[in-house]
């Protein structure tokens, strides 16, 4: 449906939403180049309405829970979103609302971080910590251009948006 590249490398395919229906997205994919396999993100669960994410922040404040990100809007499937981690450290969404497709096999979305595609409103930063998976793995998993060392990039959308490709 949709997917973002960092605005620096426009080639690198670091986020991708895939659906199997008219909703924005089931399942989103990440990049994640730490080498440790079975890596997470997050997880995600839905509310119909923004209220019940509205909702979840209060009980997770007097819970005394921290929030990592938002509450905010998406521009990629316009959903809106709350992060925050459970005991564990394990990343949870709480989203809602979200764009719908109704067209089909339309083509996907390309979206750039300048555009808002994680921040729709593009008034705040995403914290660098959104980068981490869960367990956590030893140095940088975040495919930056610094830590690949401009070697290394991942093709842009095609049927296999994570196939990894050097560059020569």
């Amino acid at each position: 449906m949709e997917y973002t590249v960092p605005d620096e490398v426009p080639n690198l395919v670091v986020f991708t939403q895939i659906t199997t229906n008219e909703k924005s997205h089931d399942l989103g994919l990440i990049a994640d180049f730490s080498g440790v396999p079975g890596r997470i993100n997050h997880l995600a669960f839905f509310g119909l309405e923004v209220e019940d994410l509205l909702r979840g922040a209060d009980i997770l404040l007097e819970a005394r829970t921290a929030i990592e990100y938002g509450p905010g809007q998406h521009g990629m499937g316009e959903q809106h979103y709350l992060y925050f981690r459970e005991p564990g450290g394990m990343r949870i969404e709480l989203n809602s609302d979200g764009s719908r497709s109704y067209v089909p096999d339309c083509e996907p979305v390309k979206w750039l971080p300048s555009q808002g595609s994680n921040t729709m409103y593009r008034n705040t930063s995403m914290p660098d910590s959104m980068t981490e998976s869960f367990p956590p793995a030893p140095g940088p998993s975040f495919p930056e251009p610094a830590a690949m060392g401009g070697q290394e990039s991942v093709a842009p959308a095609s049927p296999n948006f994570f196939s990894k490709r050097v560059q020569g």
